[in-house]
């Protein structure tokens, strides 16, 4: 889903793709821990993320929810990942 970080972040420190090392991205994903006693949470993600795609946001809100938790996803148009000026949020 994100080749260009799975490249150049995710592999060397997992020790290999998700095929090799499954288990330790799936320890490694917020959606794992998600449970009912949870905290509330409010996700700000900027859809033109390049680093980090807004799914990973939609699916650990849509998890939260799943679980009973409050959740909030606001998704800011044109934004990436990361960004500063007046209409910092």
């Amino acid at each position: 889903e994100t080749p260009g970080i799975e490249q150049t972040a995710l592999k060397p420190l997992f020790g290999g793709d998700p095929a090799g090392r499954h288990a330790r991205y799936v320890q490694a994903s917020p959606v794992t821990h998600v449970s009912a006693s949870s905290p509330p949470f409010l996700h700000q993600h900027g859809t033109a993320d390049i680093i980090v795609p807004l799914l990973h946001s939609e699916r650990l809100h849509e998890n939260l929810k799943a679980a009973g938790v409050e959740s909030e996803l606001v998704a800011l148009k044109g934004k990436g990942h990361g960004w500063f000026g007046p209409d910092l949020v």
